[in-house]
């Protein structure tokens, strides 16, 4: 048996298609905060506006607030969260059930993500 196909065995053998998909809505969630934040258009480093791994996290920082995204693989679950001086909220949480993403308000469309980023960020001018 060649390693293509060993390896093709492996994989399919312990694979978890909602794990995969969270995963890659995570990577996808990650990619979008890089674009927003190029969307911004600054070249200059302000202290104001940061996008960085931290702990496990990413954070995006904008002012005193910031939105981070968390990847929890044991629960199989993305968190986005609000920071501020004074605390910290779960804004969602988005889970793979049987091959569909869902969050707070229900189906999450992967289609939907900027529009969805968008809510979040407006969330941290507030």
């Amino acid at each position: 048996m060649k390693r293509e196909e060993v390896a093709r065995r492996m994989r399919e053998s312990i694979i978890d298609q909602d794990k995969e998909l969270t995963y890659s809505t995570y990577n996808v969630l990650v990619q979008s905060l890089y674009r927003f934040k190029d969307e911004i258009g600054l070249k200059g480093n302000y202290e104001e506006l940061s996008l960085r791994h931290q702990g496990g996290e990413v954070i995006f920082q904008f002012k005193e607030n910031s939105l981070a995204l968390w990847f929890d693989q044991e629960e199989n679950k993305i968190y986005i969260k609000k920071r501020t001086s004074e605390n910290e909220k779960i804004l969602d949480k988005i889970t793979a059930d049987n091959g569909k993403l869902i969050c707070n308000d229900g189906e999450f469309k992967i289609e939907e993500i900027d529009e969805y980023l968008s809510r979040c960020f407006a969330k941290l001018l507030k």
